[in-house]
C-alpha cells in the first residue's frame, strides 16, 4: 500500500469509506476486514482509542461469521491488530494479543472453508 506509507491520512479516508460500504453490504467478512485495516491505520496514525473502537466493532463482525474456520481466521486477524495497537503503550498486552492470533491460526492450521 503506497499510499499507506506516503499518504497515511489519505489512505484511512479511503478506508473508512470502505467500511461504510462493507457495512452497507452487510456481509460479515468484508466488514469485519475493512475495519480491522481501519484500526490497524488508526495506530498507525497515532490515534489509539480509534483504532480500539475500529477493532472491537471488527471483532463483533468477525463473530458473525458463520463458518468456524473464517471466525477462527478472522478472529485471529483482530488479535494481530490488537497487538499492533498495543505494541507503544502497553507491550504486555501486545505479547498477549500476538499469541492469541498464533494459538488461534494454529487451531485453524490456516484453512479456510469459503462458502460455495
Amino acid at each position: 500500500m503506497l499510499t499507506q506509507k506516503a499518504a497515511p491520512r489519505a489512505a484511512l479516508e479511503f478506508q473508512s469509506q470502505a467500511v461504510r460500504l462493507a457495512k452497507q453490504l452487510g456481509n460479515p467478512w468484508t466488514t469485519a476486514r475493512a475495519l480491522a485495516t481501519e484500526a490497524e491505520l488508526l495506530a498507525r496514525v497515532g490515534e489509539p482509542e480509534n483504532a480500539r473502537a475500529s477493532a472491537v466493532q471488527a471483532r463483533e463482525y468477525s463473530m458473525k461469521i458463520a463458518s468456524d474456520s473464517g471466525r477462527a481466521l478472522y478472529t485471529a486477524s483482530v488479535d494481530l491488530v490488537d497487538g499492533v495497537i498495543w505494541l507503544g503503550s502497553r507491550p504486555d498486552s501486545a505479547v498477549a494479543a500476538f499469541r492469541a492470533a498464533l494459538n488461534r491460526y494454529r487451531q485453524t492450521q490456516n484453512l479456510l472453508e469459503v462458502p460455495r
